[in-house]
C-alpha cells in the first residue's frame, strides 16, 4: 500500500483486491489478519465501540460500520457485504480511524470465533448505567482542570472537544499547536511541549 501511494499516489486495483483476499482467508481458517493484532487482544475489538455507551438507552449497535454504509458515494463500500475488492474505475476508497467493525471479528478466524458471539450480545446491549454525574461536572466540580484540543485530530472532533470541556466547571481547553495530532503527547520531541502548554514551563526543583 505504501509503495503504491509514494508512487501513484493511489492504491492499484491489484492491491485492493489483495487486500480483501487477505481477509478471505482468515474467515475461511487462514492465518489471521495484523491491523489492530485482535488475535492477540480480543477484549480491543469486543468493548470497542462498548465504552462509549454513556446512558440507559444507548446502545453502540456497530455504529461506525452503519455510518460507514450510509456514504452515498461508495467511500466506505468495503463495509458492504457485496464489496468485491475492485471500486469502479476513478471511485475513491476511504479508510477508517480506530474504529472496529464486525467483520474484523469475523476476519480473525478461529482465534476470535469464541468471542464474536459476546461481541453482539454487547452491540445491541441497550441498559448502561450513567457513564458519567453530569450535573455533578457543571455546576459542582471543585477540581481545576486542563484538557488539550488538537486541531489535526482524526478520532476527536475538536469542536466536540470544546464543547466538553465548556460543560466541565474548571475547565480550559487549550488548543495545541498547527500540525499536532492525537498522539503528540507521546511522540518524544512533543510530550514536554503538550505538558508545558497545559501546566507551564518546568521550575526547578528545591533541594
Amino acid at each position: 500500500m505504501a509503495a503504491d501511494i509514494a508512487s501513484e499516489g493511489v492504491l492499484s486495483e491489484e492491491t485492493v483486491a489483495e487486500y480483501a483476499a487477505m481477509h478471505t482467508k482468515a474467515r475461511e481458517g487462514g492465518p489471521p489478519c495484523a491491523g489492530f493484532r485482535l488475535h492477540e487482544r480480543p477484549l480491543y475489538g469486543v468493548l470497542h465501540e462498548a465504552i462509549y455507551c454513556h446512558a440507559p438507552g444507548v446502545a453502540a449497535g456497530w455504529a461506525a460500520r452503519d455510518v460507514g454504509r450510509a456514504y452515498d458515494g461508495g467511500e466506505f463500500s468495503w463495509l458492504r457485504n457485496s464489496f468485491e475488492g475492485n471500486p469502479a474505475k476513478g471511485g475513491r476508497l476511504f479508510f477508517s480511524g480506530e474504529m472496529i467493525f464486525p467483520s474484523m471479528l469475523a476476519a480473525g478466524g478461529s482465534s476470535l470465533r469464541a468471542f464474536r458471539d459476546a461481541a453482539e450480545v454487547l452491540a445491541q446491549k441497550d441498559d448502561w448505567p450513567a457513564l458519567y454525574d453530569e450535573q455533578q461536572l457543571s455546576a459542582r466540580n471543585r477540581v481545576p482542570m486542563r484538557a488539550i484540543a488538537y486541531k489535526d485530530d482524526m478520532y476527536v472532533d475538536l469542536d466536540l472537544s470544546r464543547e466538553t470541556g465548556a460543560k466541565i466547571r474548571k475547565c480550559v481547553v487549550v488548543d495545541a499547536k498547527e500540525g499536532w495530532g492525537h498522539g503528540a503527547i507521546k511522540e518524544e520531541d512533543k510530550s514536554d511541549q503538550v505538558l508545558e502548554m497545559l501546566f507551564g514551563p518546568k521550575t526547578p526543583s528545591r533541594r
